[in-house]
Order: structure tokens, then sequence, then C-alpha cells
């Protein structure tokens, strides 16, 4: 991929993040802690019913793209098995809306609920379409429909402040809906040939069988993956309360600036590397020169931000004036996972996905055991304290 290439996919996150520092002030200004700890939990039970229904086979659709002689008939194999996991989810849990929301988010309001399975339709949808244009290496194309997201997630708030309405978590939430349909609308447009085609071809049982064997394994890692991740959030519900549940969010969404480093990494590396060892097999020095430089590139960047966190006390409340101290540990969660993203590379060529259960349940097991000791303690510093340890294990 050259540079050109690689500046197109890497305008998405840059301008998502700029958009970002501009939705955060509005979102401590104007929305409780305790309404930003519930939209952490609606992020949260999205990531979840991704890597479930996704069934990992939109990791197989990347591991096959390069090889497959029909990739029209290889996105619908990818895509009809996680639509029909979701119908199912849909029916089965529907009926039992208000319980479901009361565990979710503290309150018995069935519409809460029944619009997070909305979101979960939306992201799962614009998962798939943006591989198309990922693979395609249309770069341009997969940044603007990264941007469209946050850019109307900031006019829908700047609406908000403008109309003067009441600032509540259906509001929150509503604009996060109408953030994820605005990116499935433009990812359809952009790749609207492709499914189109797709919709037309005829799918392969053995082919799918090899998918589902190449993609079910990565359903646990996955899981324990997001569990690692979710673990701390899981805790500050348990054992502290939204406010604290929405100071560490608040932190996230802050430490989500290094997600343009894992973002844009992530979205080049893994079409390169499959590229690399489709054409020649002996790539590991490849491999190895890039993984000295990623984690050079974390250290640069954890010492950087961690000489300036206290600007943000200029731009939040005094309600999140613990951001400061727990930013950097925050961060350490996505920079890590990229340094993760060189080493795994040598599993996911050899198609041995389910040691990755294994990875993950370690670090896991760590990330529980700290949160459990700690978050009671120490509320989200605590929190954030027990998942940086767990990310330095995995």
């Amino acid at each position: 991929m050259n540079r050109n290439k690689v500046l197109a996919f890497a305008m998405g996150p840059v301008l998502s993040a700029a958009l970002g520092i501009i939705s955060l002030p509005i979102l401590a200004w104007f929305f409780k802690p305790e309404d930003i700890g519930r939209n952490n939990i609606f992020q949260t039970a999205v990531s979840l019913a991704m890597l479930i229904l996704v069934l990992g086979l939109d990791q197989a659709y990347v591991r096959e793209y390069h090889e497959s002689k029909n990739r029209d008939a290889l996105f619908k194999s990818c895509y009809l098995p996680a639509i029909f996991a979701l119908l199912c989810i849909i029916g089965a849990t529907s009926p039992f809306a208000e319980e479901l929301a009361e565990i979710l988010y503290g309150e018995r309001k069935g519409h809460w609920y029944l619009l997070t399975l909305l979101g979960i339709a939306f992201a799962l949808t614009s998962r798939f379409l943006s591989l198309i244009l990922r693979m395609q290496e249309r770069g341009l194309a997969y940044s603007m429909s990264q941007l469209l997201p946050k850019l109307m997630l900031v006019l829908t708030l700047v609406f908000y402040v403008l109309a003067e309405i009441d600032f509540n978590y259906d509001k929150l939430l509503l604009a996060n809906l109408v953030a994820m349909g605005s990116v499935v609308a433009v990812f359809g447009w952009n790749s609207r040939t492709e499914w189109a085609a797709a919709l037309k071809a005829t799918i392969d049982p053995n082919e799918l069988k090899q998918l589902l064997k190449f993609g079910i394994p990565l359903i646990a890692a996955g899981a324990a993956y997001w569990a690692l991740r979710a673990t701390s959030t899981v805790a500050l519900r348990i054992f502290s309360d939204f406010a604290e549940l929405g100071i560490y969010a608040m932190s996230m969404s802050f430490a989500g600036l290094a997600n343009i480093f894992q973002i844009v990494f992530s979205t080049v590396w893994m079409p390169t590397v499959y590229k690399w060892f489709a054409n020649d097999g002996d790539s590991f020095l490849r491999v190895q020169t890039v993984t000295r430089l990623v984690l050079a590139g974390v250290c640069c960047i954890l010492a950087f931000v961690g000489s300036f966190t206290w600007l943000v006390t200029f731009v939040l409340p005094d309600a999140y004036a613990k951001v400061q101290y727990i930013l950097v540990a925050c961060m350490i969660q996505p920079l890590l996972y990229t340094v993760s993203e060189t080493t795994v590379v040598s599993l996911n060529i050899a198609r041995k996905t389910s040691y990755m259960v294994w990875i993950a349940l370690s670090a896991l097991f760590v990330n529980a055991l700290l949160s459990v000791a700690l978050t009671p303690l120490f509320g989200a510093a605590g929190a954030a304290a027990g998942n940086a340890l767990a990310f330095f294990a995995f």
C-alpha cells in the first residue's frame, strides 16, 4: 500500500478524532456523568453483540479475500449468517425489553433496550460493508464513512444546544443512533455495486463450512477479548455507581485519541501482511521490523500524553477532575492492542486462531482479579489501573 493510500486511510481517524475533541466537552457540560456512564454501557453492549453475531466471519472475509475466486459469493457467505443470528437475538430477547433495560441501564425503560438492538443492527451492517472498501484499498471512501458518524453526532449535539432541549439519556441515545445510521447509509452507497452483485451470488456450502471453521474459534477469542476490555466497565457497574462509570467513560473517550494510531495501523496492516504472505511466504523479518517500530511509537505517545494531561481540566467541568489522573492508564489499552496486532499475525497466517482464546483468557483473569480488588476501593482509578495492567499481560 503506497503513501497516498495510507494517507487516505489515515484521514478518517484523524478528522474523527478532531470532531471527537469538539463533542467531548459538549457531552461533559450538558449531560450528567450518570448519562455518560449509561452511554458507556450502550457501547459495551453493542460491542459484545457485534463480536458474537459476526461469528468471526468479518476476519474470515479479510483472510480469504485475496485468495478467493468469487468475492461476491464470499461476502454473501460472511454476511448472511450474521444477519440470521441477529434476527434470532431480536426475536428471543424483545419480549424481555424492560427487564434487560434495567440490567443494562438501571431503569425499566424497554425502549432503551429496543433502541440498543437497532444500534446493533446498524453496527453489524456497517462492519461488513466497510470491509469491501477496506479490502479494495479505497481509503478516501473508507475515511469519509468513518468521519460522518462523528460529524453527525456533533451536529446533533449542537442542535440540542441551540434548541435548548432537556438533556437526558434519551437524547444521547438518539444522537448515537443518528450517527450510526448515517454511516450505514454512506457505506451502502459507496459499496452499492459490490453488495448488489453479492445478492445475486450463490453460496458454496463447502466454502461456508471453511469460513465458519476459521471464524468460530474467533468468537471465543473475541468474547474473551471483549471481557478483557469490558471488565472495568462491568466492575464499575457492580461495585460503584454511574457517576464513577461516567468519569471512567469520559477518560476512555479522551484516550480514544490513541485509536487514531491503532485504527490507521490495523486498517492498513492486516490487508498488507496477508498480501505479503500470499505473494511471499518468507515475510517474518518484515513483521519483526514493524513490531519494533510500532512499540517505539507507543512509548513516544504515552510519554507525550503523560506530560500534558493537566490540559483536560480547561475543557471539562469539575465533576470530571479525576480524568487527568487516569487518562494515561486508559490510553494503554488501544496502544498495546496495536502492538499485539503485529505479534498475532503468525497465528492468523497459520489459521491457529484457537490459540487466541487462551491468550485473551489469561489477560482476562488478570483484569478480573485486579478489578474486583481495586474498583471497590478506588472507583474509576482502580478500574483504569486494573485494565492497564491486564493489557500488559495481553
